[in-house]
C-alpha cells in the first residue's frame, strides 16, 4: 500500500476507535457467544491494536454461536 502516513494515521486511529467498541461489548459478546477474529497482518499494526486484537479473539477463541470477522490489512 501506498499511502500517506497521514492517511496511515487516520485508518489506524478508526481501528482502535472501532477495536474499543467491541471491547466496550464484551459483555454481550459473551452473553451470545460470539466467537472475534480479526482478520489481516497483524504484525504489521501498532503495537497497541495487535494487543487489542490479541485480547479479543483470546476472550472469544471457543466461542461458537456467531463469527465476527473483522479485517484489518495493513
Amino acid at each position: 500500500m501506498k499511502r500517506s502516513q497521514d492517511e496511515v494515521d487516520t485508518l489506524m486511529n478508526i481501528a482502535r476507535v472501532k477495536l474499543r467498541e467491541i471491547e466496550k461489548s464484551l459483555d454481550q459478546i459473551h452473553a451470545q457467544k460470539i466467537c472475534v477474529r480479526i482478520i489481516g497482518k497483524l504484525d504489521l499494526l501498532p503495537e497497541d491494536l495487535k494487543q487489542s486484537s490479541y485480547r479479543l479473539m483470546k476472550a472469544t477463541e471457543t466461542y461458537k454461536n456467531f463469527i465476527l470477522n473483522v479485517c484489518l490489512y495493513y
